[in-house]
Order: structure tokens, then C-alpha cells, then sequence
């Protein structure tokens, strides 16, 4: 089993809501702030943990209040972003499987441990992985999501802040394999809203 301050390796072992575990496979990519590892549940179900990253620094250095800030930013705009909306909505963010959007504040100082990780659906390769030329056929339906994604995210009164091809990724069919209809925008740890607070009212 994992334990903080400890970096995941093969087969190790997560806690999963409601019973359970995920089982690491290994490292998917490293930011300045987190780590992604591809794990699966007990079932085989395929899933990315997303953990806060240096979690090794002391804990009050300022590495880890940074890294801990944006994990929580995140898992706030997560909650706003996967609200239901009226009318049509667009299926461009990656789902939140653990913890359950509905059991997060509205707030990121309303969550008191520290968010060490949280778990999402995996994703295939990243636009900036696609083999080139790209066809026009995909180009207009990429742009087309990547249009009504931001969309969606700015009728929430909030701004991206770090679009790149990096942060729009191919979602994964029922085999596992690259869907190249649907794409999800990625990375929510920059979101803010538009009138400059960083978080729906929270000025941290």
C-alpha cells in the first residue's frame, strides 16, 4: 500500500472510494507540480492518479504549499466544470473518478487534508503527439470541441490560462484504444475566473 512521502512504483497499492484499490502500472508524465501514473482498479478498469508533486519537500516549503495550491485549485474547478449545466453540454472534461465531484467544497480553503492525489479518467496522446500532416477532416473536428470545450468552460466565468497542444488530449474508447472523435481539455490547475479572484470567491 502507498503511504505519503513515498513515490509509487509498480503494483503499488491506492485506497479507493467505496472499497477497492488501484494498482499502479507505472509513470504516465512529470510536471513542475504533479505526477500522472496509470493505474487500474481490482476490475482492470484503466484510470490516471494525478499526485501533488514535490510531496517529499518538508511541508511547509514553498514547493509543496505551490504544488499543494494548484492540486486543490484543480479539484475545485473540476467541481465547477462537471456541474450539469441547462441546455446542451460538451463532453470535454476528463471524468473525476475519485474523489466524487459531489464531495467536494466550494471552496479550495475548505479542504483541510492535504489532496496528496486524486484519480481521472486515462487519456490517449496529446494533440502535441500527433503524427504529422494532420488531416483536414481532423483538424475541423478538433477545433470544433476545442471551440465548444472553452465554451463551456468560460459560461462558468472562467479562463483556461494554459492552453497548449499538451493540454488537449484524445479520450480512449471501450478497447482502450485512441478515439479520435472526442477530445478532452486537461490540466484545470490555472483556471481562474474571469474577474481575476482565483477561485469562485476565494481569494487564496
Amino acid at each position: 500500500p502507498w503511504h505519503p512521502g513515498e513515490e509509487p512504483t509498480l503494483g503499488t497499492t491506492f485506497e479507493k472510494d467505496g472499497g477497492g484499490m488501484w494498482i499502479c502500472q507505472g509513470l504516465l508524465g512529470s510536471g513542475a507540480m504533479a505526477r500522472v501514473y496509470a493505474v487500474v482498479d481490482q476490475d482492470g478498469k484503466p484510470a490516471a492518479l494525478k499526485m501533488r508533486w514535490p510531496q517529499l519537500h518538508p511541508k511547509k516549503s514553498q514547493a509543496t504549499r505551490a504544488a499543494l495550491a494548484q492540486m486543490k485549485f484543480e479539484l475545485i474547478n473540476y467541481k465547477m466544470l462537471l456541474r450539469p449545466m441547462t441546455g446542451a453540454s460538451v463532453d470535454v472534461i476528463p471524468r473525476l473518478l475519485q474523489p466524487s465531484p459531489d464531495e467536494l467544497p466550494e471552496y479550495a480553503s475548505d479542504i483541510e487534508d492535504d489532496p496528496f492525489f486524486f484519480v481521472m479518467e486515462r487519456l490517449g496522446q496529446s494533440l502535441d503527439e500527433l503524427e504529422r500532416p494532420v488531416s483536414p477532416n481532423l483538424i475541423s473536428l478538433i477545433g470544433t470541441q476545442l471551440v465548444q470545450g472553452l465554451g463551456q468552460i468560460h459560461s462558468h466565468g472562467l479562463l483556461h490560462k494554459d492552453m497548449n497542444p499538451e493540454n488537449l488530449c484524445f479520450a480512449l474508447n471501450s478497447s482502450g484504444e485512441k478515439d479520435d472523435i472526442k477530445v478532452r481539455i486537461i490540466d484545470l490547475g490555472m483556471v481562474r475566473s474571469r474577474n481575476g479572484v482565483h477561485f469562485l470567491g476565494c481569494d487564496e
